[in-house]
């Protein structure tokens, strides 16, 4: 029987990001294809494998399939059914993977999904050939996001309900510790404002994250940065405070000329990072009286 397997597939770049996930796994051995090399001429580090670890850290299995041109193209989870594949696929694209597909895979090579889902149907009455799905290994699924607790649409009334009703009692609530921002004392590392105390709402781009605070030219020589010293204390690197999302957008843009391929925009309220979907709630029910200061807005 042929082993027919349903997978979505995430980003397609070059920023290494396999090291944390790929190279000699089972998960590619999964999928029947090779183990994944790691170029000479881009080998992994620390600050790879945090990335990917930023990235994918609840996407399981992650695999990673290097093309003939060195693209890497990265993919989640593993479906036994294309429904399976295509509700996952649903879940991804609200996270922020708005261009996530799905792919099949048919005895460790890609195929074409028509060809896949015709596969995956059973025996029809006209006699076509059966091919059986997998069923040896359990589905992977995709673990719903810790901010978001149902994978159902989410009206901005439920995403406003966890926050206090007016900006002024909003802006109350920032209160940053005493050592907010101790965690950035290395006189090596690139120039950066630690968003811990910035107070209100603003907009940036992620164009990184470090196991330490990380020089300059580590970080492409974007400036300005800012800094965030995440949970698993490793360090976020943002660039930018915008009050607007044109300016942000136009931001982004500059980040990937510039080198980081995979730069994303972001939003924090009170020195917190918050989902793009409350930040935009949040600014459509209070307007200009909930963003950070104008003074610290970059031009």
């Amino acid at each position: 029987m042929k082993r027919l397997l349903f997978a979505l597939l995430l980003i397609a770049g070059l920023f290494g990001a396999i090291g944390a996930f790929g190279g000699d796994t089972a998960d590619n051995q999964m999928l029947g294809l090779p183990p994944c090399p790691i170029p000479e001429d881009n080998p992994q580090t620390p600050a790879k494998i945090a990335l990917g670890e930023e990235l994918f850290n609840d996407m399981t299995p992650v695999m990673g399939e290097t093309t003939a041109s060195g693209v890497t193209r990265y993919t989640a989870g593993l479906f036994t059914t294309p429904e399976a594949a295509e509700k996952a696929r649903a879940l991804v694209r609200e996270r922020g993977y708005r261009d996530a597909f799905v792919v099949a895979y048919e005895e460790g090579k890609r195929v074409p999904m028509a060809q896949a889902v015709r596969a995956s149907r059973p025996l029809s009455t006209t006699g076509a050939p059966e091919v059986a799905v997998a069923t040896a290994r359990p589905a992977a699924v995709i673990q719903a996001p810790t901010v978001q607790p149902a994978v159902v649409p989410v009206d901005d009334a439920q995403v406003l309900a966890s926050y206090p009703p007016t900006a002024e009692a909003l802006l109350q609530q920032f209160a940053p510790p005493a050592d907010a921002t101790s965690y950035y004392n290395d006189p090596a590392a690139a120039p950066a404002r630690q968003v811990e105390t910035v107070k209100g709402l603003f907009f940036t781009v992620q164009v990184g994250v470090y196991s330490k605070p990380t020089a300059l030219d580590k970080l492409f020589n974007i400036t300005p940065l800012n800094s965030e010293r995440t949970e698993t204390n490793k360090i976020r690197y943002t660039t930018g405070v915008f009050l607007d999302m044109d300016k942000v957008r136009a931001r982004k843009d500059q980040a990937v000329s510039l080198g980081v391929k995979d730069a994303f925009i972001t939003a924090y309220l009170n020195g917190k990072r918050i989902p793009m979907r409350d930040a935009r709630a949040l600014l459509q029910k209070f307007g200009p009286s909930v963003l950070a200061d104008p003074a610290l807005a970059t031009p």
